[in-house]
């Protein structure tokens, strides 16, 4: 089974909570690829390089390190069967969109945004961050099922077009929405 990991190479996105995860689950036939930016923090790479070292996870982790043309990633995401999300904190990840866009079930943390797009238990699985026991709990009931990866990774292709299909008139109408029901209270 394939997991894949896109995003920025920065603590906030949780990664090494990603990689405890992975080693826990040391007895599954996984592979965890990881597509990641590191123009932020070059210096947390090393970190992590030294943490999949330690815990003995190299041998099922392919780092693509960053990938611009659009192609490329594209068939990464196809060649996934799991996309992971373990963010401490996030407004809405686009890598998540992308991810369901695909058809792909995600695990990911219930902070910022990302329970906006990932519906717990309907195209997902919703873990509390910091939490490598979750992750690795919810990583391996979709590892273990794939009828069940199936169905959620319909439900976020079906989700993401509610996404894909927002307009801006949208997004205002909703912002104006939210605050004049807050404005009654």
């Amino acid at each position: 089974v394939n997991l894949l990991f896109v995003g920025r190479l920065h603590p906030v996105k949780g990664l090494e909570y990603l990689l405890e995860a992975l080693q826990r689950l040391n007895d599954q036939d996984i592979r965890l690829t990881l597509v990641v930016s590191s123009q932020d923090l070059e210096h947390y790479g090393g970190h992590i390089a030294g943490k999949i070292a330690r815990l003995g996870i190299g041998g099922k982790i392919d780092s693509l390190g960053e990938v611009q043309e659009a192609k490329k990633l594209l068939e990464i995401y196809r060649a996934a069967d799991i996309f992971v999300a373990p963010s401490l904190w996030d407004t809405s990840p686009a890598s998540v969109l992308e991810a369901m866009c695909v058809g792909l079930p995600v695990v990911a943390t219930r902070v910022g945004g990302i329970p906006e797009f990932v519906e717990d238990g309907v195209n997902g699985i919703l873990v509390p961050p910091k939490d490598p026991q979750a992750l690795a709990h919810a990583i391996l009931a979709l590892v273990k099922d794939s009828d069940l990866r199936e169905k959620m990774g319909q439900r976020s292709l079906e989700k993401s077009y509610v996404f894909r299909h927002r307009s801006w008139d949208d997004v205002g109408k909703e912002y104006h929405e939210a605050i004049s029901q807050l404005l009654q209270r």
